[in-house]
């Protein structure tokens, strides 16, 4: 909270050098269509008060479960965070998160279950790319090529990636998290334009109207 002074201050500067990134990529990788990975609500409602892009939502959401457990490792070299820690930091993020969704213009954002994705990506991602009226996915997702890949990128260092289809996984069970988490699991699943819907309910079309 002590940092908001300074952050109502940067805020203009911070996107008109937004918008500008924006317009320079577009304008150097020759393309109309850019996705940006960023996670954070908050600059997607940053982004949103921009008025020299047209920003399409998809909101990423995985089984609560796994999130939880993925936070519990330790096998990993990362920051540990309890049961208790995890879920209130869920709450926050989705407090956060659907707020943002629900102001966008629904043809304009599209809600993803993470478990929907892994099970099926070829028609995930064709009704993402049909919503955001750019044609349909490649046939091939097994071999996919990613152009130059950043040294940053610590998981994928391959110029050609691959999406297959497999079953999720669930996190171990965890009795508070199914309770914590349930006004959650009963709101989110209302939400909708529903990525993959699009084929049964026509929601795809809609958004490219």
């Amino acid at each position: 909270m002590h940092k908001w002074p300074t952050r109502r201050r940067l805020r203009d500067t911070y996107k008109r050098v937004t918008e500008r990134l924006y317009q320079a990529v577009s304008s150097s990788a020759g393309t109309e269509v850019i996705v940006d990975t960023s996670h954070y609500p908050l600059r997607a409602r940053e982004l949103q008060s921009l008025e020299g892009i047209e920003l399409h939502l998809v909101y990423l959401m995985r089984d609560p479960q796994s999130v939880v457990a993925s936070f519990n490792r330790k096998d990993v070299a990362q920051y540990n965070k309890s049961t208790l820690t995890t879920n209130a930091y869920l709450w926050l993020t989705n407090l956060l998160a659907v707020a943002v969704f629900l102001r966008h213009p629904r043809e304009r954002r599209m809600f993803l279950r993470y478990e929907d994705f892994i099970a099926d990506p070829q028609r995930i991602v064709a009704d993402i790319l049909r919503a955001v009226g750019t044609g349909e996915p490649p046939q091939d997702l097994a071999h996919l090529r990613t152009g130059l890949a950043f040294q940053g990128n610590r998981l994928i260092r391959s110029e050609e990636i691959a999406l297959q289809a497999e079953a999720p996984r669930t996190g171990q069970h965890s009795a508070v998290t199914a309770v914590l988490q349930l006004p959650w699991t009963a709101l989110l699943g209302r939400l909708r334009p529903l990525a993959g819907a699009g084929r049964d309910d026509g929601s795809a079309h809609a958004a490219r109207q």
